[in-house]
């Protein structure tokens, strides 16, 4: 690697990347992955992150590789929830914002109450339903403690609590 210039980027989470998934006392753990990158790679990303995250669906934890050089924003999406539909406020939220007159050119009219609705339904969402994601999120740094927890301690019952947790999240 030395000859090349590479380095290892390092990683959060846990530290090994692969579980054969067997009792105790054949369980393996390895860590498999290893991201490497060398100078140019660095001043070009300078905020290069490696996450090796929960192993929820598979014997193999999928690693998260974020990079950036810290001059880029965040630009925040929006994401239509089917959820949304079944809720009996729904149709009253949209109604509403689509019944509103716009001056203008169609095309611009049409532009102008997607962007409100889209607006709308993200606040409606947090107020109805609060931070979806939250559970999720919650449910993963679960798994990843408890993936951490039976590697320190591969009994019975750390791998039922691990494969509940697992089929909560699925």
């Amino acid at each position: 690697m030395r000859d090349c210039g590479m380095q290892d980027a390092g990683f959060t989470g846990n530290i090994f990347t692969w579980c054969n998934n067997r009792d105790a006392p054949n369980t393996i753990w390895k860590r498999l992955d290893r991201f490497l990158h060398n100078c140019e790679w660095f001043d070009l990303y300078s905020r290069t992150t490696i996450t090796h995250l929960a192993r929820a669906y598979s014997d193999h934890s999928p690693p998260l590789i974020q990079f950036g050089n810290g001059n880029e924003s965040n630009i925040k999406y929006f994401k239509f929830l089917n959820l949304w539909i079944e809720h009996a406020e729904f149709q009253d939220v949209v109604k509403n914002i689509w019944e509103e007159e716009y001056l203008g050119n169609p095309m611009w009219t049409l532009h102008q109450k997607l962007k409100k609705v889209s607006t709308r339904l993200s606040s409606w969402s947090r107020e109805t339903y609060g931070d979806i994601f939250e559970d999720p999120k919650r449910l993963k740094k679960q798994i990843e403690f408890l993936e951490q927890l039976l590697v320190e301690d591969n009994n019975e019952d750390n791998r039922i609590n691990l494969n509940k947790a697992k089929a909560e999240y699925t």
